[in-house]
């Protein structure tokens, strides 16, 4: 290992007054949530935008949706998961200085999102395949042509419909998904609660943590934006690993080898 000389290679104060953040899953569960999170979050950001290029980008999301839940049972996943948050914070109850009220009203709250779990038949959203617009619009979008007016003539109708008219359609399909979203937030909002930034020190470009079997969920590294640098992560049950890979003019990536500090939380 090479001896650190600080005067040639750490990184100043000046270097982080300006930051990138990557946030990186260690497992599938968490890659679905975060990502299902920018899903709905971009979906939201466009149905206010009001134009029909957002309204076309929000039925794409919704497609992608139904994608998603059709492959696998997530949702049997995210039953579990809330069950095992109803149980951990029902235990909060024995300390005498939780406030019991505030616990109550949100074990109430992830017990309903369980309930509506429970409730759905079926893959999540697929009951939105019988009507002959989604189902026909999807399968265009499959096809490469939703947007071409001679070959879906129905979408670009529907797309020059008057923008609050759209914008209802939209978010009454987006209800199907509507427990889907707020698990997926609060989840993430719990998890996102037990981790802080903490300095940790990457040794010609490379970091690696050990850990209990499974004791992270993911975590968010935070970089001097000047460094021109991003994260590659490596992760096993028991230890994860970060590479740091610089990218030039010509945007090719190649490996950075300096040493330097950076922020990093870890999230279980």
């Amino acid at each position: 290992m090479n001896d650190y000389n600080p005067s040639s290679t750490m990184i100043t104060e000046k270097d982080l007054s300006e930051t990138i953040t990557f946030e990186v899953p260690l497992n599938e569960r968490c890659r679905s949530l975060l990502r299902l999170e920018r899903v709905f979050r971009e979906t939201k950001r466009h149905i206010k935008l009001g134009t029909p290029s957002a309204h076309f980008f929000v039925l794409k999301q919704i497609f992608l949706l139904l994608d998603f839940f059709e492959r696998g049972d997530f949702k049997a996943e995210l039953i579990k998961e809330l069950d095992r948050e109803i149980a951990y914070f029902a235990k909060l109850s024995e300390n005498p200085e939780v406030d019991l009220s505030k616990l109550d009203v949100f074990i109430n709250q992830l017990g309903q999102l369980s309930k509506w779990f429970r409730t759905q038949k079926g893959k999540i959203g697929h009951h939105l395949l019988e009507q002959e617009f989604i189902a026909n619009a999807k399968q265009k979008l499959i096809n490469g042509t939703a947007r071409l007016s001679f070959d879906a003539p129905f979408v670009k109708l529907f797309l020059s419909l008057p923008d609050e008219v759209r914008q209802e359609k939209l978010q009454d399909w987006l209800k199907a998904f509507k427990g889907i979203q707020t698990s997926v937030e609060v989840l993430l909002r719990l998890s996102r609660e037990t981790g802080i930034y903490q300095t940790a020190f990457a040794e010609d470009g490379f970091y690696q943590q050990t850990m209990k079997k499974n004791e992270f969920q993911f975590i968010s590294i935070r970089l001097p934006s000047d460094l021109n640098i991003y994260p590659e992560v490596s992760s096993g049950p028991k230890r994860f690993s970060i590479r740091f890979m610089s990218l030039s003019d010509d945007l090719k990536s190649d490996q950075f080898t300096q040493w330097f500090d950076f922020d990093l939380a870890k999230y279980s």
